[in-house]
């Protein structure tokens, strides 16, 4: 009786294990978003703004949560799933809605995002005129 139930318990935890080294790897990819970034270019329908036209606009991520620092009651709850190429993000706003992203790492210091809040998650890292896409230029904000 031994062996099948050692067969057993080596068949469950050898197909719990790759879950548990993605929950790893969202996890440490998670710490990577933490802190302040400030939105250095936004492009939404082919229109790209910049500069002094963006000079509010801070993220503040803590934990899973992604608070606007213009707006603190507009507080989401962000999924990742680095695993996917590329990366997912789903921003998640607290009336449930849905922004389905991608995003990339440029160093430690960059962050792009893109999202659609048509249920389409984006294949590639651009808003052309008419796609609905909104591409966001990310910078760490340095403390």
């Amino acid at each position: 009786m031994r062996v099948p139930l050692l067969a057993a318990l080596t068949t469950i935890a050898l197909a719990l294990a790759p879950a548990h080294g993605a929950d790893d790897a969202a996890e440490k990819e998670l710490k990577r978003f933490q802190g302040e970034w400030k939105v250095v270019e936004l492009t939404k329908d082919g229109e790209t703004r910049k500069g002094d036209k963006l000079k509010d606009q801070v993220w503040s991520f803590k934990g899973d949560k992604l608070v606007p620092l213009d707006n603190k009651d507009d507080t989401a709850t962000i999924k990742i799933d680095p695993s996917k190429k590329p990366a997912a993000l789903d921003i998640i706003d607290k009336s449930s809605d849905r922004v389905e992203s991608i995003y990339k790492f440029t160093g430690d210091d960059k962050l792009t995002i893109c999202g659609h809040t048509d249920g389409k998650r984006p294949t590639e890292f651009a808003s052309k005129k008419g796609s609905g896409a909104m591409l966001f230029v990310l910078e760490r904000v340095k403390k």
